[in-house]
């Protein structure tokens, strides 16, 4: 599966874009990446909500399924959801085994895993409500 998710994602990806697209990505990938390995020592403790830490989770997984269809925006296929939610679902995944398997104070969390997963069906529905039904002469995604 894990092929057929990579042929989806990223046969369009080195078509001619934006070079700011791909940057914006790569940056937000590595922030993503930068916060889900440091130890948990390093993690400032911020007086908050429960679950705040889900709803970052959130947040950050809906502006990477939000950036991938951004980046994938000229190709016209459906194929290209299955393809985000593949790569982000399987990038999510990988931050969870590398949290568990390390010894920096943080854990595998299964709840994480469905924060994510919320994540990236909120990025999806903020990318159709505004690529398909926010009028597009006052907007331009692409």
């Amino acid at each position: 599966m894990s092929g057929i998710c990579n042929r989806l994602v990223f046969k369009n990806f080195l078509k001619p874009n934006s070079l700011i697209k791909k940057i914006i990505l790569f940056l937000y990938i590595a922030l993503i990446t930068t916060m889900s390995i440091l130890p948990a020592s390093d993690i400032p403790k911020l007086k908050t909500f429960p679950y705040f830490d889900k709803m970052v989770h959130i947040i950050m997984y809906a502006g990477l399924s939000y950036l991938m269809l951004w980046n994938l925006s000229e190709n016209s296929s459906k194929r290209k959801y299955l393809g985000t939610f593949c790569f982000v679902f399987g990038w999510g995944f990988l931050m969870e085994i590398i949290q568990g398997i390390s010894n920096m104070g943080r854990s595998f969390e299964l709840i994480d895993i469905i924060a994510n997963t919320s994540g990236i069906i909120l990025g999806f529905i903020t990318w159709v409500f505004l690529t398909k039904y926010v009028k597009r002469k006052y907007i331009n995604f692409h």
